[in-house]
Order: C-alpha cells, then structure tokens, then sequence
C-alpha cells in the first residue's frame, strides 16, 4: 500500500518497535488538513512496581485515500487468512468474516488499559505535534508470521512503527479505522464484500492492545 501524493515531511522520529509491550493506538480527524492523525504510544513497564511508566510515542498522518486503501487491504487479508470462512460454502463465507470480526469486537471491549500510575510515577504529558508537521504515512508493509501480523508504517521510505498484532487486534484496527473515517465524512466504499455489509459498532477514537 503505497500514497505519493506528498512531499516527504519535514522530520521523521525514530522508529517505534512495539511487537513486545503493551500499546495503544488512537485516530483523531485533523479537519484542516484533511487527514488522520495516528498516535501509537508504546507502554514500557518498568523495573519495579514503583519505577515512573515509561511510554514512546509516534505520531503520523494518513490521506483519505491511503486510508481507505488500508482499510480495504486489512479486510481482504483477514478474509484470505480465515479458516473458519476457507472451509465454509462459498455463500457463507462473508456471514463467518463478519461473525468472527463481532466477536473481536466484544473481546476488545473487555481488555484492559494499562494500569493506572500516580502522579509521581507518570511520565509528562505527551504534547501533541503540529498537524503540519506529521510525517505522512506513504505506505504500510504487511506479513503474516507464525499467525501474527507483522506492520512496517513507513514514511518516504522511513521506518515509523512496526506493530506485531493477532486476528483480532486487526479487525479492532479495521473498525477503528473506518469508524473515524465515517465521521470525518470521508464516505469511502469498501471492496471487500464482508466489510461492506457491517453496521460500524467502534464508539471511542482508540484501542489497547497487548
């Protein structure tokens, strides 16, 4: 997946690696800019009970269009990977994508946040950064190792995030995804035919995983 429809941005953090803690992702519509706003927060545990919460943040954007391109993308390789749909009849194959993806949906509303810190053990506050100077996602590598999804967010060929995720942290991702694209009024149309038949449930701009 791939969008050239930017210069590459004035600066680009250090690469976020967050296949081995807990993480959170969360999507804000930048109305100004017409883009989403991704923030991807890395939680580190520390040393001890009492050590301060570490976290470490990426914040990128994403165009309408590479957005629905995401969307679509991760729809298709759910379905493609499915063992459920893959031995179903053929006429019964979106009805099984979308009962696995409702399922995700339920377990997602029952993991938990990261623990809650007192003020002395929080980091400061994370300040946001200026929409206009977001990195502008150009493109997002996907493989599947060993039943986990494996995804390199890249900016004019830099290294953002590389996220290590499961079925279901996908199809939350899916949701989350489209859900805020309908809010923003983007009105894309999705391709895959299981996704296009969901009624969007995803309330909240963001999603813990672990």
């Amino acid at each position: 997946m791939n969008d050239q429809t930017s210069t590459p941005p004035p600066a680009v953090p250090a690469t976020l690696d967050a296949q081995e803690a807990k993480w959170q992702l969360s999507i804000r519509y930048e109305q100004m800019a017409d883009r989403m706003r991704f923030v991807i927060t890395k939680h580190l545990p520390g040393l001890s009970a009492d050590a301060p919460l570490k976290t470490e943040t990426c914040e990128c954007a994403l165009t309408r269009r590479l957005c629905g391109r995401m969307i679509d993308a991760f729809a298709s390789l759910l379905e493609k990977t499915s063992s459920a749909a893959a031995t179903a009849p053929a006429e019964m194959r979106d009805d099984m994508i979308v009962f696995e993806h409702q399922g995700a949906l339920s377990e997602g509303k029952q993991t938990a946040t990261p623990s809650a810190k007192s003020a002395s053990q929080r980091e400061p506050e994370h300040r946001p950064m200026p929409a206009d100077r977001l990195p502008l996602v150009d493109s997002v590598d996907v493989a599947l190792r060993a039943g986990q999804f494996h995804l390199a967010v890249k900016s004019a060929g830099h290294p953002l995030a590389r996220l290590s995720v499961g079925r279901d942290e996908l199809h939350r991702i899916v949701e989350l995804m489209a859900r805020q694209a309908d809010r923003a009024g983007w009105n894309l149309q999705p391709e895959t035919g299981w996704l296009a038949r969901l009624s969007l449930t995803a309330d909240t701009g963001a999603i813990t995983l672990n």
